[in-house]
């Protein structure tokens, strides 16, 4: 191991449009995770969801 240290960032993010929250269901797409949720009101109101792909990256954020 050379001890070099990488992390695991978000790569491409994706915003969803609103949708009634109530009853709603969201499964992110393959090889996406979730990273984000916005919602505004009640029940009723509206929610996004961001998702994003992954990447691996250095130090420097080099691949």
């Amino acid at each position: 191991m050379t001890g070099k240290k990488f992390y695991i960032v978000p790569n491409r993010k994706t915003v969803t449009s609103g949708m009634k929250e109530s009853g709603s269901y969201f499964l992110c797409p393959t090889n996406a995770v979730m990273t984000g949720r916005y919602h505004s009101g009640d029940e009723n109101g509206q929610t996004q969801y961001e998702y994003a792909t992954l990447k691996a990256v250095d130090e420097e954020e080099m691949p």
